[in-house]
C-alpha cells in the first residue's frame, strides 16, 4: 500500500459521525491487506540472531486475537485477517471496534520485520553493553541469541518475578542458570515453584532465594 493511502488508513476514525460502512470497509480492507502481508513477512523471515523465524511479538498478539475471533489457519500458515471488502458480513460495530484493533497492531514497531531486527539488535546491545553506571556483568552471547531468551523475556513468569527483583538481575541469573545447562522452561519451573512458596508463606522474594532454587536444580 501507497505511503499516503496507509497513513490515511492509520489516522481514520472509525467513530467519526456521520461515517458508512462502505468507508469502515475501505479501511478494513486496507488494513487487513497491510496486516496479512507484514505477517507473511514474519513467517518467512528468519532473525539473524537466534535463526528463528519472527512469529512472535505482534505476530503473536494479532495470532491470538485473531483464533479468539474465530479464524484459522492453515499446517502452512496462521490465521488472516478477512481481506473481501464486505468483511464476511461483519456490522458498522464490529467494523469499528476490530478497526481500532487492526490501527494498534500495526502501530506495533515487532509487525514488521525491520522493527523485529531494531528491537533484537537493541537488546542484544542492552545486554551485552551494559551503562558505565551498570554494576551488571554483560550477558553471554550464547544466552542472547536464542529464541528461548526472547521467549523468557516475553514470559508471565519474568512479568510477575520482575515486580519483586530487578529485571537486569532476573536476566542475570537466568543467563547463569542457561550456562550451566537449564533449559528455559526448567529456569521458569524454578522461578515459579520459588514466587509460590514465598507467596504461601508471606515472605518477601528475595535474589538469595532465587540463586539457592536455581542452583538447587539438578542438570539433566
Amino acid at each position: 500500500m501507497a505511503v499516503g493511502k496507509l497513513q490515511q488508513a492509520r489516522d481514520f476514525n472509525p467513530y467519526e459521525k456521520g461515517v458508512t460502512v462502505e468507508e469502515l470497509q475501505k479501511i478494513h480492507r486496507q488494513l487487513a491487506k497491510v496486516l496479512n502481508q507484514r505477517m507473511v513477512r514474519l513467517e518467512n523471515t528468519k532473525s539473524p540472531i537466534t535463526g528463528e523465524a519472527y512469529t512472535f511479538g505482534a505476530y503473536d498478539v494479532m495470532t491470538d486475537y485473531l483464533e479468539r475471533q474465530g479464524k484459522k489457519g492453515t499446517d502452512e500458515r496462521g490465521p488472516r485477517f478477512t481481506e473481501s471488502l464486505s468483511a464476511g458480513g461483519m456490522s458498522k460495530a464490529e467494523l469499528q471496534k476490530e478497526i481500532r484493533k487492526m490501527q494498534r497492531f500495526e502501530s506495533f514497531e515487532s509487525s514488521r520485520v525491520g522493527g523485529m531486527k531494531a528491537i533484537e539488535e537493541r537488546r542484544v546491545k542492552t545486554f551485552t553493553q551494559p551503562s558505565e553506571e551498570s554494576t551488571k556483568k554483560p550477558i553471554s552471547k550464547k544466552t542472547i541469541t536464542t529464541k528461548d531468551f526472547y521467549d523468557f523475556l516475553n514470559s508471565k513468569t519474568f512479568d510477575e518475578i520482575s515486580k519483586s527483583i530487578s529485571s537486569e538481575t532476573l536476566v542475570e541469573e537466568y543467563d547463569r542458570a542457561a550456562n550451566r545447562g537449564l533449559s528455559r522452561e526448567e529456569i521458569e519451573k524454578a522461578l515459579n515453584e520459588y514466587d509460590e512458596w514465598t507467596r504461601k508463606r508471606d515472605r518477601k522474594m528475595s535474589i538469595k532465594g532465587i540463586k539457592r532454587k536455581l542452583r538447587s536444580r539438578k542438570i539433566k
